[in-house]
């Protein structure tokens, strides 16, 4: 076999990426909730007396990051699938945006946040552009 017609397996594994980034956000407020409250928003915009309620609510919002985690980590992905999280990732960065920049309500601790969405968009524009409409891995040739 010629070393034009070798084929060449993607060595980036986009989903086993959006599997640990989900599961590694998701795991510190579902095992932390106190601590990304206390450092994670500002203090006016944290309310008195119902942090109770407050963290529960990040508790939830761990456990669904970290089954969201567990999901991608089990499914085949498929072209639309990655397109369609790819653009559901939108509002993510448009609330970072305001709550960091424009109306402070995020501490920069929630920059870890930030990161997170952008390796998660990344994954998604390089599993859409590695597999066909199936799901199977696209062999591109090498050069």
């Amino acid at each position: 076999m010629s070393s034009a017609n070798k084929k060449v397996e993607l060595k980036f594994k986009p989903q086993f990426f959006l599997a640990t980034t989900f599961l590694g956000l998701g795991t510190l407020p579902l095992l932390a909730p106190k601590f990304c409250l206390q450092y994670g928003f500002t203090p006016k915009t944290l309310v008195p007396g119902i942090s109770q309620g407050a963290e529960l609510i990040t508790q939830f919002f761990g456990s669904q990051a970290c089954l969201c985690g567990l999901l991608f980590a089990t499914v085949k992905m498929t072209k639309t699938a990655y397109k369609a999280f790819g653009l559901a990732m939108i509002p993510y960065f448009v609330m970072d945006y305001y709550y960091l920049l424009v109306d402070p309500a995020f501490t920069p601790f929630w920059y870890l946040d930030v990161i997170g969405n952008a390796v998660i968009a990344y994954c998604c524009w390089i599993g859409y552009n590695s597999v066909d409409d199936n799901g199977d891995s696209i062999k591109r040739k090498s050069n």
